[in-house]
């Protein structure tokens, strides 16, 4: 329906004197018929795909507002955006935050008041913003914030949120910014934009907003060896970032990547003393706006300097991280599932049972070993504890005495224990060893230097420190299994499924070859409606044969739940594909055993390819959900392919789940991480089965 304009000019004039300003009767719509640009797509919603088709691009300066709440095509009101998984030409609400900007053609003085015409019932996925701030420019570029509209409340049918200015203005350039509230629904509803200016007041132009400082600095006076940092703070962010620094100019995050969560107590508490020792002057606290936030650092002794990527570099004498020991530091040997207290100088003992071991010997090149037996931590479940269920034990050139490892005087025991929960960078160094380790089976190399571990294949040739025609040593730098797991992010912590690849142990270039990627082991208490993940492969060796079906979707042969929808398609990046099957009809179509979801996809060996090469899952984006959108999070694998003329490592090398047990019992899984694509999905099963 029409607005009523005389409607609101009589509500401005009986605004309580409360308000420093008022505006005159004389005041008009300057945003009329005006252009508005739109963040994201740059457009209203639209989906004319599904069971739902949907039309949501209504003009916001037309001058009509519609009251009642319609939905499907008839076009009335405008949406603002934001799901998970849904493709990038129909999000313009990214992370939940939509603007829209109305161009009043040229500077414009005395403007008094703005306002919103919003659509809020809080049912089928519509919800109410959290809050829509109206900011000025002159430019277009730099925008100070004047207010927020008042009267946003649940509605079924619309109604104007508005907010008069505390004085008059003069600006270009209006911009209201919807926060939306992605926990009632995916949609903001509006229909109509004003914005009013009265020319018989005296404006200004908006002061510019200085750029908010997120980030908290303290100088500690000198370089302490700390092993814990506590932040007390008013600031109401769920999470921080602790980064420490020598020199103030370049700092290392504290936290191996990872937020430091707000307590019950609301302080930030970070403690690494398990992991090392660090040394700092400088903290920095990123994620708050506190010039009055109290810091506080728990001092060590004999730290360390920061490294990158993370700092948390174990050290030998705390019994963390990487330890390398020799027949002299173990003089009655050692039992791989018994803790030692009888080699670090402090009370931690080394941590044999939890931690990752290697046993290696030393070849003819100076500093270089060859694996004789290498094994990772498991947890038994009957026990409820880590342990090795694999000994070394009968291990040809491994002597076992009475239960206990004697290292011979050519051999080194290598301990990687627990050096906390993050990604790594795949650098070598001690602090993510435990990583790299992670793929190394008997007769593989490693070389031991002062400030890091390198690990290798073993040549085909079988000989250490062999040189390749470029007179590279192949000894040297990461091997392809290395490189592709670090092309993995972490695992997900509370995953409620496993996604497993299959898949040939060798291609033959030129032909085609088939991936098969399974879920597997869904917790009792996950039922799926729904299966996201991203494949990757590696492009050098492989394209994908897959096309299109009719309606768009990647042509997947699959087996899936009943009346599930194919909504699957290429990445934007290319060697990246976007599975997405979902149940978008009812609630009883459910996956829950291992089977219900098997997807198999095509690949081209090209011509010239020859070696390893590389497929896997990216664990962030590997996404489920129940009819209820309680989420579920997945893990996922990876598998190495080698060509029929090759001698490389196999695919059976690569374990069908890359989930490594760390020392202190958390498990971790390296996949490549695209976080953007992951929140994709989830949403936008709430729009297929809500709207």
């Amino acid at each position: 329906m029409k607005k009523f304009i005389a409607f609101f000019l009589v509500a401005l004039l009986v605004i309580p004197a409360a308000f420093a300003f008022s505006a005159s009767a004389e005041a008009t719509n300057v945003a009329l018929n005006k252009t508005v640009a739109i963040t994201g797509s740059g457009e209203g919603y639209e989906n004319l795909e599904g069971q739902w088709p949907s039309t949501y691009r209504a003009p916001l300066t037309d001058g009509v507002a519609e009251e009642e709440l319609t939905y499907g095509t008839t076009n009335n009101w405008f949406g603002f955006y934001c799901a998970a998984n849904a493709s990038a030409t129909l999000i313009n609400a990214p992370e939940g935050v939509g603007a829209a900007t109305v161009d009043l053609g040229a500077a414009t003085e005395g403007l008094v008041s703005a306002r919103a015409h919003v659509g809020t019932p809080e049912i089928n996925g519509m919800g109410t913003p959290k809050s829509i701030t109206v900011s000025l420019s002159s430019d277009g570029e730099a925008f100070t914030d004047v207010g927020t509209l008042q009267g946003l409340t649940k509605s079924e049918t619309g109604y104007w949120a508005e907010l008069t200015f505390d004085k008059a203005y003069t600006a270009r350039y209006v911009r209201f910014t919807f926060d939306m509230n992605l926990e009632q629904g995916v949609f903001a509803f509006l229909n109509e934009l004003e914005v009013y200016a009265d020319a018989s007041q005296q404006s200004t132009d908006p002061e510019p907003q200085p750029e908010p400082k997120n980030e908290v600095v303290k100088d500690l006076g000198s370089v302490k060896g700390i092993v814990g940092v506590t932040v007390k703070s008013s600031a109401e962010a769920e999470s921080v970032k602790i980064s420490g620094s020598v020199d103030g100019k370049q700092f290392f995050d504290l936290n191996t990547g990872a937020a430091v969560a707000k307590n019950e107590s609301g302080e930030y508490v970070l403690d690494f003393h398990t992991r090392g020792v660090i040394n700092v002057q400088h903290v920095k606290v990123e994620g708050i706006n506190d010039e009055n936030a109290e810091i506080t650092v728990t001092e060590g002794e004999n730290g360390i300097d920061p490294q990158g990527p993370y700092t948390c570099t174990g050290l030998n004498e705390q019994g963390y991280g990487v330890i390398v020991l020799k027949k002299a530091d173990l003089p009655n040997g050692f039992d791989v599932n018994v803790k030692d207290e009888s080699i670090t100088s402090n009370e931690k003992p080394i941590n044999f049972p939890g931690g990752h071991i290697i046993i290696a010997q030393e070849t003819e090149t100076e500093g270089t070993y060859e694996i004789l037996w290498t094994d990772r931590n498991a947890w038994n479940a009957e026990e409820k504890k880590s342990m090795h269920l694999n000994t070394p034990e009968g291990v040809e050139g491994i002597t076992v005495t009475d239960g206990k490892v004697i290292l011979a005087d050519n051999q080194i025991a290598i301990d990687i224990s627990s050096a906390g929960d993050y990604t790594v960078a795949g650098d070598g160094e001690y602090s993510n060893c435990k990583w790299i380790a992670g793929g190394l089976v008997a007769g593989d190399l490693l070389t031991i230097g002062n400030d890091k571990i390198t690990f290798a294949k073993k040549t085909e040739a079988g000989a250490p420190g062999t040189t390749d025609e470029s007179g590279t040593s192949e000894t040297e730098g990461p091997s392809y299994e290395e490189t592709i797991k670090e092309n993995m992010g972490p695992a997900n912590e509370n995953g409620k499924f496993e996604v497993e690849l299959t898949g040939p142990q060798n291609y033959k270039a030129g032909e085609e070859i088939e991936i098969t990627a399974t879920v597997k082991n869904i917790a009792a208490d996950a039922k799926l409606a729904q299966i996201t993940f991203n494949l990757g492969f590696d492009t050098a060796k492989f394209e994908l044969v897959n096309g299109n079906n009719d309606d768009g979707s990647l042509n997947l042969e699959a087996t899936v739940p009943a009346n599930w929808e194919n909504l699957s398609k290429k990445g934007e990046e290319d060697g990246v594909v976007e599975v997405n099957f979902t149940n978008a009809t009812n609630a009883t179509d459910l996956a829950t055993k291992d089977g219900d979801i098997v997807i198999k996809f095509k690949l081209k060996a090209k011509a010239d390819a020859t070696g390893e090469a590389g497929v896997w899952l990216d664990n962030e984006t590997i996404e489920s959900n129940d009819p209820d959108f309680n989420q579920y999070l997945g893990n996922g694998s990876y598998l190495i392919i080698t060509a029929e003329q090759g001698t490389t490592e196999s695919s059976e090398t690569a374990p069908a789940s890359s989930a490594v047990q760390t020392g202190d019992g958390s498990v971790n899984v390296i996949v490549l991480a695209i976080i953007a694509l992951v929140a994709v999905v989830g949403c936008a099963v709430v729009i297929k089965t809500r709207r």
